[in-house]
């Protein structure tokens, strides 16, 4: 078990539960930082990989690829990255990067920026009649 963990990125550790604790013995609570429960470390946001940020004097986390199921002439993903400032708290940025062929081309947003593409986004697919089904997109047809 601990194996699938690690190898989805994550880290598993053996705890004893609290005797207040209602859950099974067994229960994962997956927090929205894709981070199981346990501690951050200091120094770092919750959501850093935690892999060489002194030396690039920046924060990243995981790079989420953006896949549809289906081949793409384009290749994207997206991840976080703050500056690393000792002792300032620097406001994470989102990095979308976009591969098709040997060129790759990055974009970084604010966070405010970010949010407003998602709406753009979720308005132009709703302009489409665009919805996913089974884990599938499904494209109306003319």
């Amino acid at each position: 078990m601990i194996a699938l963990f690690e190898s989805g990125g994550w880290s598993a550790q053996s705890v004893v539960l609290a005797p207040d604790i209602e859950r099974p013995c067994g229960h994962v609570y997956r927090y929205a930082t894709g981070r199981l429960a346990g501690r951050v470390p200091a120094g770092h946001p919750s959501w850093c990989i935690r892999d060489g940020c002194r030396e690039r004097q920046q924060h990243r986390s995981r790079r989420l690829p953006v896949v549809t199921g289906r081949p793409e002439v384009v290749r994207a993903d997206v991840a976080l990255v703050a500056k690393d400032v000792s002792g300032m708290d620097v406001a994470p940025r989102l990095v979308l990067r976009a591969r098709e062929d040997d060129v790759c081309q990055e974009i970084v947003l604010s966070m405010a920026q970010a949010a407003v593409l998602a709406r753009r986004i979720r308005q132009l697919l709703d302009l489409t009649v665009t919805r996913q089904r089974n884990g599938r997109w499904r494209f109306p047809s003319h």
